[in-house]
């Protein structure tokens, strides 16, 4: 594990890793799940809304780190960059699995996939493309991969439902699941047996990630010359994807293609502002939070969800005696107790990304990043 950070970084990729890490800790630490606000909440199945904006743009983010980290290559490919890949690719899934069994309730019923799982998967695969492949191969790739996707989506048939069921319970994703990872997937899932960051779904969310790939030859360029071109590539993937759910929907449970050209488009928009703005020699005083979680986004996601996941098992005595979780604890006597539902549950969980991105902030102005 590498402590501190000496490769050059492209301020507008850690402002953008930065805001979907600022997210991505708001959407997850809700302080009450019952009363989860609108913009914070994830579509219940097919549809969007900004949350499920989150999870896009961190592997995007992933995504263009990849060039940038490895440099040229186009078909150079050595085995000790193969074997550092598969490194770190197989570092990423087992902290994901350490992840998961804080959470689980038995070593049997442990879930396999997961955020940090998928991420494992998308990196490696991109990796290997990346490296194989010319810059142009890769939109190919891309294309083909989402293409894919589609095609599996529309045409496998599912025993019971036949092809191109969309729904809960009818669709390739939740079958795949079922007969792979069978009592191993999320338990809160609206179609049971099926994993949002199953199997069939990471194809369309390795396809999120080579959009990235493809975004960090862009920004590399002129600011400019790139934030026209990131800004016309995001306009048209958005209105590619919004044509062809009238085909396949948006759904990001499933991953779906016109899901990963929508968020993939909007996330060359924002990453065009961001290299419009952050253009200055020294970061601006509203670029350092993002800056500070976009720099440490492994350490971020861990420790952030380590800490969430210890404050539901610790519990301490309450009112009466009765064993009562940290989390609610503190949940009750500072928001619960005198705020509206919705407003105390949104209230908490963005108190909940502030402390991180402070204790973040102090990691940052020591120059400290952690990276596997």
């Amino acid at each position: 594990m590498d402590a501190r950070g000496k490769t050059p970084r492209l301020r507008s990729l850690d402002l953008l890793r930065g805001a979907a890490l600022a997210g991505m800790l708001v959407v997850n630490n809700q302080g009450d799940w019952a009363h989860v606000a609108m913009p914070v909440r994830h579509a219940a199945w097919h549809g969007m809304t900004p949350a499920d904006l989150v999870f896009p743009f961190f592997l995007f983010s992933m995504g263009m780190a990849i060039p940038l980290a490895s440099g040229a290559t186009g078909g150079r490919v050595s085995a000790p960059r193969i074997l550092k890949v598969l490194r770190r690719a197989a570092l990423i899934f087992l902290l994901g699995m350490s992840l998961n069994a804080m959470s689980a309730l038995s070593l049997d019923a442990i879930r396999i996939p997961g955020v940090l799982q998928r991420i494992a998967v998308c990196y490696l695969a991109a990796s290997l493309i990346y490296m194989k492949f010319s810059a142009r191969a890769v939109w190919g790739m891309c294309a083909g991969t989402l293409a894919l996707h589609g095609a599996v989506l529309l045409f496998a048939p599912v025993p019971g439902y036949g092809a191109g069921e969309l729904d809960p319970l009818g669709n390739i994703c939740r079958w795949a699941d079922m007969q792979l990872l069978a009592g191993h997937t999320y338990g809160g899932s609206i179609a049971p047996g099926m994993d949002p960051e199953g199997i069939v779904g990471t194809l369309g969310a390795l396809g999120t990630t080579l959009l990235g790939v493809i975004a960090a030859g862009m920004a590399g360029a002129d600011t400019r010359k790139a934030v026209r071109k990131l800004l016309i590539t995001g306009k048209l993937l958005v209105v590619a994807g919004l044509v062809l759910s009238l085909l396949v929907p948006l759904n990001k449970q499933m991953w779906t293609p016109t899901f990963a050209l929508v968020t993939g488009g909007i996330a060359f928009i924002v990453l065009a502002g961001f290299q419009l703005f952050a253009n200055t020699e020294t970061p601006r005083a509203w670029e350092t939070p993002l800056l500070a979680l976009g720099t440490n986004p492994l350490a971020a996601y861990v420790m952030s969800s380590v800490s969430g996941a210890l404050s539901v098992k610790i519990a301490l005595a309450g009112a009466g005696g009765a064993p009562v979780p940290l989390k609610a604890m503190a949940y009750n006597a500072l928001f619960a107790s005198w705020m509206e539902p919705f407003a105390a549950s949104l209230a908490y969980s963005v108190c909940f990304m502030l402390l991180w991105t402070g204790v973040m902030h102090v990691l940052y102005r020591k120059r400290i990043f952690i990276r596997l």
